[in-house]
């Protein structure tokens, strides 16, 4: 693991964020430092690039609401590179994503009722070498939509302006919703 990676800095943003999101009708998920270790090591020695890649560390979002309500998600994203990241968005849907392991494959498996959301604005985020950031989401949900279970999802990725963009990381985020608001 490369001195500049600094997983405990990584560790005490999670927990920060874990705290300021804690509530009724709140769920979170975060990595723990052996996660966060072990998806560093995997990342460095599973892809052509020698430096680790931005990934989403943790994510906070309502856990349910009614047909016509909203829910609010934020997801926290780390830069472990040496070198700072630029042209980063966020791309949330609602679909049966999470199973199918292709990227590109998963990100058509979309439940069309909901709108399919991207922050940032132009240019896209910037974070700092050994920096964090978030992007918060206000996820409307259709009037017609049946109480249930959905299935939010969250892909990262580097855009590239005049070329194919780049696939970085992806979350998961189950969330209810009951009857007519």
């Amino acid at each position: 693991m490369p001195a500049t990676i600094d997983i405990q800095k990584f560790v005490a943003d999670i927990d920060l964020h874990r705290k300021r999101m804690q509530g009724t009708n709140r769920r979170f998920t975060g990595l723990d430092a052996g996660a966060l270790a072990a998806r560093l090591a995997v990342r460095r020695a599973g892809l052509p690039v020698a430096a680790p890649l931005p990934m989403i560390t943790w994510q906070g979002w309502s856990s349910s609401t009614s047909a016509g309500g909203i829910i609010d998600y934020t997801v926290g994203i780390a830069n472990p590179s040496a070198s700072d990241e630029v042209c980063l968005f966020a791309h949330a849907f609602v679909g049966p994503a999470n199973f199918i392991a292709d990227p590109g494959m998963a990100v058509q498996a979309v439940d069309p009722r909901f709108p399919r959301l991207t922050e940032p604005a132009f240019a896209g985020l910037q974070i700092a070498a050994g920096a964090t950031a978030s992007l918060n989401f206000q996820l409307r949900v259709p009037s017609e939509t049946e109480p249930s279970n959905y299935l939010g999802n969250t892909f990262l990725f580097r855009a590239d302006w005049h070329d194919v963009g780049t696939y970085l990381d992806r979350g998961f985020w189950p969330f209810g919703v009951g009857g007519p608001q």
